[in-house]
């Protein structure tokens, strides 16, 4: 729906401001209630509805313009969907649902907490998406609560740098997910593995040459079974895994989703070296 607020020729207001303002706030209201309740108008609805709101305004021309407060825009502000005046008790509701619907949202959807200092003090901040550049919300991190989900952590913006795999849980200091430093500079997050089979083919060379072998479990030394140390490409058929630098699941580490990584650079490696590898589970 849209109201002539300007005119064709200079752009001047067709109304007086107050008015105007209060078509536009009519507007906002009708469409926070029209997302709530899922339930558009019909257009001739919305046409009846602007023809309403314009035959008032002709009416009020007649008079000589002022400046509304208080009651005055109780009794200007309609209901477009049914052309009838809003109670300041309606708009009372609307403003406390809209701020209700806020809070629970903003309660039950962050994820995951970064704080400054260790042992989650100092300043933090709540992160709910995934989030390309973390640095203008704080300048280090040295503790995190992870509410929900995975996440995966990197330590310079645009998902560059170490990656760290966080479950849920809490971190009171950066040792706690094998952090090199206490610097973090963007996040992932992915919702938690539902199937139950976990696939993946490792490869002695890139674009998937020389000796393979598939594994369904974890893997905690590499050269143990595969008498490589090298892993150049892979193939992840079923569920999320890690591939980390060293034995025993130690140094870097690099997260890998179902898909094909014909060289070490597609997951973020720096090198070929892999020294074992596990699947993404609550550890």
């Amino acid at each position: 729906m849209r109201f002539r607020c300007l005119d064709y020729s200079a752009g001047a207001l067709q109304y007086p401001p107050a008015h105007v303002s209060l078509k536009a706030i009519a507007c906002g209201t009708f469409h926070n209630l029209t997302l709530a309740t899922g339930d558009p108008l019909e257009e001739e609805d919305l046409e009846a509805a602007s023809q309403a709101s314009e035959d008032e305004s002709s009416g009020e021309s007649e008079e000589k313009p002022r400046e509304k407060h208080g009651e005055d825009v109780e009794a200007d502000v309609w209901n477009l969907q049914g052309g009838e005046e809003c109670t300041q008790e309606r708009i009372d509701f609307q403003l406390s649902f809209d701020k209700s619907e806020s809070k629970s949202c903003s309660q039950r959807a962050f994820k995951i907490i970064f704080y400054e200092d260790r042992n989650f003090q100092g300043r933090h901040y709540e992160c709910n998406s995934d989030s390309a550049d973390l640095s203008p919300y704080f300048s280090r991190c040295n503790s995190i609560r992870v509410e929900s989900d995975w996440w995966v952590i990197y330590e310079r913006p645009n998902y560059m740098g170490y990656q760290y795999v966080l479950s849920r849980g809490e971190y009171p200091d950066y040792q706690r997910w094998m952090g090199f430093n206490d610097s973090i500079g963007s996040c992932r997050s992915y919702p938690h593995y539902r199937g139950g089979n976990y696939r993946m083919r490792i490869y002695e060379r890139p674009d998937f040459g020389g000796q393979m072998m598939e594994f369904m479990d974890d893997c905690p030394a590499v050269y143990d079974c595969f008498r490589y140390r090298d892993i150049h490409s892979c193939q992840v058929m079923d569920g999320y895994w890690i591939f980390y630098e060293h034995p025993n699941y130690r140094g870097r580490q690099y997260f890998l989703r179902p898909g094909e990584y014909r060289r070490y650079g597609d997951w973020g490696g720096y090198n070929s070296t892999i020294g074992s590898f596990r699947r993404m589970r609550d550890f």
